[in-house]
């Protein structure tokens, strides 16, 4: 398996906007940390993908998507026995669900999912919008931006984000 630059550029950005929400929550620190070490190996599962899916220029056959929707299952079952990391599972397993409980792995009404999770599935979210990647250019972040506001109804925080930073 080649190294996947993206993923680890990616991985610091999510860390990087997951921690200044948390700040900006005013969380703990404790559950900044929490963040912080969810954010960074949100993606760990990409590991058990083979390359030619994961780094596939175009987009993802119906086959190829479910099979890299896997990586949440693999992440989770990584850290799945270290108790000091119990935090950070739900968070791999999870930051890809959705409010209205369309999301997967398993579709899980998001009001369900903690907040670590809804922050890190934000960030996640912006961060995949305004990076390029082999299959589309990045949108502007102003652009990102509104496509989230948009969505506040689908983006459990980005109401609450919006009035702490206004």
């Amino acid at each position: 398996m080649r190294a996947d630059p993206y993923t680890r550029e990616h991985s610091e950005q999510i860390m990087y906007y997951a921690v200044r929400m948390a700040e900006v929550l005013q969380l703990s620190p404790e559950r900044i940390e929490h963040v912080r070490y969810g954010a960074l190996l949100h993606d760990i599962g990409k590991i058990g993908i083979r390359d030619d899916i994961l780094l596939k220029p175009g987009f993802l056959t119906q086959k190829e998507r479910l099979m890299m929707e896997q990586l949440l299952c693999i992440g989770d079952d990584i850290f799945r026995g270290i108790k000091a990391l119990h935090h950070v599972t739900a968070m791999i397993e999870y930051h890809h669900e959705r409010i209205d409980g369309q999301g997967y792995p398993s579709g899980i009404d998001g009001s369900q999912l903690s907040e670590d999770i809804r922050i890190l599935a934000i960030a996640d979210s912006y961060d995949a919008m305004t990076s390029n990647r082999a299959y589309q250019k990045g949108m502007p972040p102003e652009e990102a931006f509104r496509v989230l506001l948009a969505g506040r109804g689908m983006y459990w925080i980005v109401r609450r984000l919006i009035c702490l930073l206004s």
